[in-house]
């Protein structure tokens, strides 16, 4: 793929890397760079002139810059994932637990592992799988996180769903708040004949 490949592809966002393997010198990105032809967004990430900053070229310079092993959770996930209409201000990233980086505006890293049943590839990020999304992004989301999680029991999987992807992630930041929204949601389904709660994930 050439670099303009990559720029389609990424919403117009590229990362020093990837331009590397596609075969640019740094002496030429340093020359797009101070010719305004590249913009830095993050360290070592850039958006190419012509490309608007949209949510999703935000979404992933944080994604391309926290590298390897990065994860999109949170409400930004629930996002990506098209549970949510609008992208949230801040982007929420976990990294492996060995890794640290550097505080960056706009996102909020989180250092933890996750199991590989947590994860999945969705136009080339990874990202939460749907129902630890749910979990985080409903604590994150406040006092509407319980609707969020509501509407994802109606559609997209069941109570044992999210059940098993808390218990995965127990002591991890709003487990307990997650928890309290999980408990209410399972009333909220039983009271209502247990359609949710034994509907098949799709």
């Amino acid at each position: 793929m050439t670099i303009e490949g990559v720029l389609r592809r990424q919403a117009g966002v590229v990362s020093r890397a990837q331009a590397l393997t596609e075969g640019m010198s740094s002496a030429t990105i340093s020359r797009r760079l101070a010719r305004g032809l590249w913009v830095r967004l993050l360290p070592r990430v850039y958006l190419a002139a012509g490309h608007a900053l949209t949510a999703e070229a935000r979404l992933r310079a944080s994604y391309l810059w926290a590298g390897l092993g990065a994860t999109v959770c949170g409400a930004a996930a629930a996002w990506w994932h098209g549970l949510c209409a609008e992208a949230p201000t801040w982007v929420e990233i976990t990294i492996p637990h060995h890794r640290r980086l550097p505080a960056q505006p706009g996102i909020q890293a989180h250092r933890r592992d996750l199991q590989s049943a947590d994860r999945v590839e969705v136009n080339g990020l990874w990202v939460t799988a749907v129902p630890l999304t749910v979990l985080d992004a409903a604590v994150a989301l406040g006092t509407t996180g319980s609707h969020l999680m509501d509407r994802a029991l109606q559609h997209r999987f069941t109570v044992t769903d999210l059940y098993a992807a808390h218990y995965r992630n127990l002591g991890r930041r709003g487990s307990a708040d997650a928890a309290e929204l999980l408990r209410a949601a399972s009333d909220r389904a039983a009271s209502g004949g247990g359609a949710a709660a034994g509907r098949v994930a799709g």
